[in-house]
Formats: C-alpha cells, sequence, structure tokens
C-alpha cells in the first residue's frame, strides 16, 4: 500500500491550471494499475476559494481510507501568515502540533506540518506540506488512522519528500 499512494500522487500532480480554452492537455499515467488518461481542463480556477486538484486514497482499513490529496488554496497571504492562520484553525480544532519545519520547494517557501488529534470521532494523524506562491497556496496532506501510522509513517513521509514544483 505504501507504494500504491507514493506512486499515485507522485504521478497526479501534473496538471497545469489555466482557463479551458487556454488549458494544455495533460496526462495521468498510473503505472501501478496499468492506465493513463487525459486530464480535463475544468476552467479557471482563480476565482474560487480553492479546489482540490488530487485525492489519492488506500483501502478502507478499520473504517478508514489512509489519504493523501493536493489543493490549490486561492489566497494572496504571505507564506508566514498562512502557517499561522493554519496553526491557528489547529488549535482551535483541538490537534496537536507535533513538528514545523520550514525550507523551499523550487525557490518557494515550503512548510512540513506534522498534527495530529481527533476528528469526526476517530484519531487521526496527519503529515502536510504547505508551498506558498504570490497568488496561491499549495497544500499537500496525507492522514492516516494514528493506530496505523507507525506502519504507514515511511509511505507517508515518501509522498511529502517526493512533492516538487519546477
Amino acid at each position: 500500500m505504501r507504494k500504491v499512494i507514493l506512486c499515485l500522487v507522485a504521478s497526479l500532480f501534473a496538471a497545469p491550471w489555466a482557463a479551458a480554452g487556454d488549458a494544455k492537455p495533460a496526462t495521468y499515467n498510473d503505472p501501478l494499475h496499468g492506465f493513463s488518461f487525459e486530464v480535463p481542463a475544468l476552467g479557471d480556477d482563480a476565482g474560487t476559494a480553492g479546489v482540490a486538484r488530487v485525492i489519492v486514497t488506500g483501502p478502507r482499513i478499520d473504517g478508514f481510507a489512509t489519504n493523501c490529496n493536493v489543493q490549490i488554496q486561492n489566497v494572496r497571504m504571505g507564506h508566514a501568515e498562512f502557517i499561522g492562520l493554519s496553526l491557528r484553525q489547529f488549535e482551535a480544532g483541538g490537534l496537536r502540533l507535533l513538528g514545523n519545519d520550514t525550507g523551499e520547494i523550487g525557490g518557494r517557501p515550503a512548510t512540513r506540518l506534522e498534527y495530529a488529534g481527533a476528528m469526526s470521532g476517530r484519531e487521526l494523524h496527519f503529515l502536510g506540506l504547505v508551498v506558498s506562491e504570490a497568488e496561491r497556496t499549495l497544500l499537500l496532506t496525507c492522514t492516516t488512522l494514528e493506530s496505523r501510522f507507525a506502519t504507514e509513517r515511511e509511505a507517508l513521509l515518501g509522498v511529502i519528500a517526493s512533492f516538487s514544483m519546477p
């Protein structure tokens, strides 16, 4: 399952963001399951608060499917301000911050986060990556049950480490 999540997330983040008429085709390739398809241009998301660009789930185990997703938040907010807001939201939601590491990805400010806590009646563990640009913030989040985190940790860390931007 570790390889499934890593392969799918790493190969999915390939689609450009442009207006439907101007979009260049992107192809989703899934070598693990042996298929590919053209990613549709679904319109310009600049006027929206954000979109889920990629969602990958594993099989349901113990009532929960470990998942990784990439969200595009169309906000004009500095990186430090966005991280501060996120940390306040974690605290308000009863989540515990376990790790916070800053750096860069493709010359852009980036922060890796690890946090855990109860949500929707489940104890969850999260690994996240926040990458900021002037007009948007990209969020890669991997979520699993706390009881499965030790088993899935390396695969999820691999997903976070594999994220790149040119």
